[in-house]
C-alpha cells in the first residue's frame, strides 16, 4: 500500500518566550515562509533549467534503467520508431537502439546534455537532438514507442501529455517516470500534480493505463533530509 504522508502546521505560543527569542523565532520563520513562497511562485523556466543542468548535470549516468526493459516487455513487438524525452547523456537512448532495430531519438532542453549524448553515441540508428516537451517537433502518429525518466513533471503536464499523445501512434505505448511530490523534515509538501489529475489528463489525450508501479526514495542535500514520491505509468494509446 502506498501511503502520502500529510505536512502538518506547528502554532507557537509566543506568550512564554521572551522578548529575544520571540523576535529571533518570528524573523526566522518570515524569512522561510518567504524563501518558499519565492520559490513555489517563481517556479523553474526552461532557461533556468538549462543554466542549472550545467552546474550540476543530472544527464550524467552510466547504465541504462531496467524501465527500458519494462517498456519494450510491455509492447512485445518490434518498434520502429522510439522517442525519448529528457534524454540527458544519451544512455537510455542508446540502450533502446542497441536491443532493437528501431530509429531512436533523444531530445532534452539542455545543448550542453545533447553534446554529451552525441559524444557517447556510434549508432547510427540512434540520434540526437535539442527538443522541448511541450512542443515536440514531430509529426502526428510517427512513433511506437514513448520513454521518459524523470523529466515531464517539471513540465506544464497538460501541454507535454498532449504531446505524448499526439506523437504516439495508435497501439503506440509510453512509459512515464515522473516525481509526483517531495516532503522535507521539516513538512513542507512540495506536490508537482496530483495522481487524480494526471491520470484524467491520460483519460482526456486518449491513453489508457496498463500498469502503474509507485515508490519512495529517501535524499539528503544542503536543505536537509526529504523524501522524493514517484510514480511510473505504462501507456497505451
Amino acid at each position: 500500500m502506498f501511503i502520502e504522508p500529510e505536512g502538518r502546521f506547528v502554532d507557537v505560543d509566543l506568550r512564554y518566550m521572551d522578548i529575544v527569542d520571540q523576535e529571533k523565532r518570528l524573523n526566522d520563520f518570515i524569512e522561510k515562509v518567504l524563501n518558499k513562497v519565492k520559490i513555489k511562485l517563481k517556479g523553474m523556466s526552461k532557461e533556468d533549467w538549462i543554466e542549472a543542468w550545467k552546474e550540476d548535470p543530472h544527464w550524467d549516468k552510466e547504465e541504462s534503467s531496467r524501465l527500458v526493459d519494462v517498456l519494450l516487455d510491455s509492447y512485445g513487438g518490434a518498434p520502429q520508431a522510439v522517442l525519448e524525452i529528457g534524454c540527458g547523456n544519451g544512455v537510455d537512448s542508446i540502450t533502446f537502439g542497441k536491443k532493437t532495430k528501431a530509429k531512436v531519438v533523444g531530445i532534452d532542453i539542455s545543448p550542453d546534455a545533447i553534446k554529451a549524448a552525441n559524444e557517447s553515441n556510434d549508432l547510427k540508428n540512434v540520434k540526437f537532438m535539442v527538443g522541448d516537451a511541450e512542443k515536440l517537433d514531430f509529426k502526428d502518429d510517427q512513433f511506437d514507442l514513448v520513454y521518459s525518466m524523470a523529466v515531464l513533471h517539471s513540465t506544464d503536464l497538460d501541454k507535454s501529455i498532449s504531446e505524448v499523445s499526439r506523437v504516439l501512434k495508435k497501439g503506440g505505448q509510453a512509459l512515464l517516470f515522473l516525481y509526483q511530490k517531495t516532503l522535507h523534515e521539516d513538512g513542507e509538501d512540495e506536490r508537482d500534480f496530483k495522481i487524480g489529475e494526471i491520470e484524467k489528463m491520460f483519460q482526456d489525450n486518449g491513453l489508457t493505463i496498463l500498469d502503474k508501479e509507485k515508490g519512495d526514495s529517501e535524499d539528503e542535500d544542503e536543505d536537509g533530509k526529504h523524501t522524493h514520491y514517484w510514480v511510473v505509468y505504462v501507456l497505451e494509446k
